[in-house]
């Protein structure tokens, strides 16, 4: 497994059992036309675009787009990992280490900007599983995320 070369970069290569991963910055373009469609796909809410922060990236395989996810920084040194999806049209053999990369350019990236922690939160059994592989550890349980617009 190789490491990201600096984020200073706008593509980085990951290489998982001898596939070659690489990411790139969300643009307008990816966000309309891969995550909206993505989050559609899966039944998921859709994030206020205006709400969305401009630390986005997308996660791909020589054959296409596999995840994407943002990261939110606050000035009490967490970052805050969220609105992670997949290509739900790849499959999961396509996807395998796709979400590991995700977290290590994302993490890479709250570490370089001074954070000391990554937040991210989940009620999906499976992609709980995925983030405890990459670091993750169980914080509250049983608890409810609350939104309100202002």
């Amino acid at each position: 497994m190789a490491s990201i070369v600096t984020l200073s970069f706008l593509w980085s290569v990951f290489l998982y059992k001898k596939i070659t991963m690489k990411w790139r910055f969300i643009t307008e373009y990816d966000l309309q036309n891969v995550l909206i469609p993505w989050w559609e796909a899966w039944k998921f809410p859709i994030p206020p675009v205006a709400c969305l922060p401009r630390r986005g990236v997308i996660v791909s395989d020589e054959e296409g787009d596999l995840y994407g996810g943002f990261l939110y920084l606050t000035d009490g040194r967490i970052g805050w990992m969220e609105w992670v999806v997949s290509n739900k049209g790849a499959s999961v053999k396509r996807r395998r280490g796709a979400l590991q990369y995700l977290v290590e350019v994302l993490s890479k990236m709250a570490k370089e900007e001074g954070m000391a922690l990554l937040f991210t939160s989940t009620v999906l059994g499976g992609f709980r599983n995925s983030l405890n592989k990459c670091g993750f550890m169980p914080g509250d349980s049983g608890m409810y995320q609350l939104i309100k617009s202002l």
